[in-house]
């Protein structure tokens, strides 16, 4: 039998997209290549459903939520915070799995009043920093995700 092997590609839908690209790659340092191509560095990838009525990551209409992996998560939500993108004040802390805050993007619906849309309305990114200690704790077969 098949199996999935990894994440192969997020694909939002933009109104612009060349301008939905270089938003991440300016507020989030997302490096992609003309083609859309990321080298990611290795750690695990979570894949977890939630159900129909969550308000978890944002409105129903929302079907999804991606999750970016990152080093420092204070540091990664000032970087788009100063650029005047919508963070979420809050984060969460949650034991033995990570630590995790919000941010919306341009392409999320804007509110009546014109203005970004608040986090975790719809088209919520989370971000996400992992310990090392769970990292540690299951590394793949091929070696471990620090060789």
């Amino acid at each position: 039998m098949g199996r999935v092997l990894g994440i192969g590609g997020h694909f939002p839908r933009a109104d612009d997209p060349a301008a939905l690209t270089a938003w991440y790659g300016d507020r989030l340092g997302l490096s992609a290549d003309d083609n859309g191509l990321w080298q990611q560095e290795p750690g695990p990838t979570v894949f977890a459903t939630f159900d129909s009525g969550t308000d978890y990551f944002g409105s129903r209409s929302q079907g999804a939520m991606p999750d970016f992996r990152v080093r420092d998560l204070d540091a990664m939500l000032d970087q788009p915070r100063a650029k005047g993108a919508a963070v979420a004040e809050e984060t969460q802390d949650m034991d033995g799995v990570g630590r995790f805050g919000w941010v919306t993007d341009p392409e999320g619906p804007a509110s009546n009043s014109g203005s970004r849309p608040s986090p975790r309305t719809p088209d919520t990114r989370r971000v996400s920093q992992t310990p090392k200690q769970v990292l540690d704790a299951a590394p793949p077969p091929d070696g471990g995700w620090w060789s």
